[in-house]
């Protein structure tokens, strides 16, 4: 988040996380130090969007890009499909979602780091 925001500083960037632990990093690293970063919010994806935290639906369809990292392959199924339905919520039309994380390729992990975890 901090280079995303650092170099987008035109973007206003609202960072949210599971746990509470994470918010507090994020917080502390990220909205006490950048001014086009909001205050992370809780936000537990296995929820309908519309049980999402009102900071996220009250811009639901007009966020520009939905980034996630890490997530898919350390979460439970259900998390994976309630971030996909909350991304098509949230962006706007001809928005972006961007995924960013460990992935297979034929069947393979593209790192010995990635297959260790």
């Amino acid at each position: 988040l901090e280079v995303f925001a650092g170099a987008f500083p035109e973007s206003t960037w609202q960072p949210s996380e599971h746990g509470a632990h994470a918010l507090q990093t994020i917080d502390a690293h990220c909205c006490q130090v950048l001014p086009n970063v909001l205050p992370a919010v809780a936000l537990d994806a296995q929820l309908p969007p519309e049980e999402w935290p009102n900071e996220v639906l009250s811009k639901a369809g007009s966020f520009d890009v939905v980034y996630i990292s890490n997530v898919f392959h350390i979460t439970p199924w259900e998390v994976g499909i309630g971030v996909l339905r909350g991304a098509g919520h949230c962006l706007r039309k001809g928005g972006s979602f961007i995924a960013y994380g460990p992935f297979k390729v034929n069947g393979k992990c593209t790192t010995e780091s990635n297959a260790a975890f």
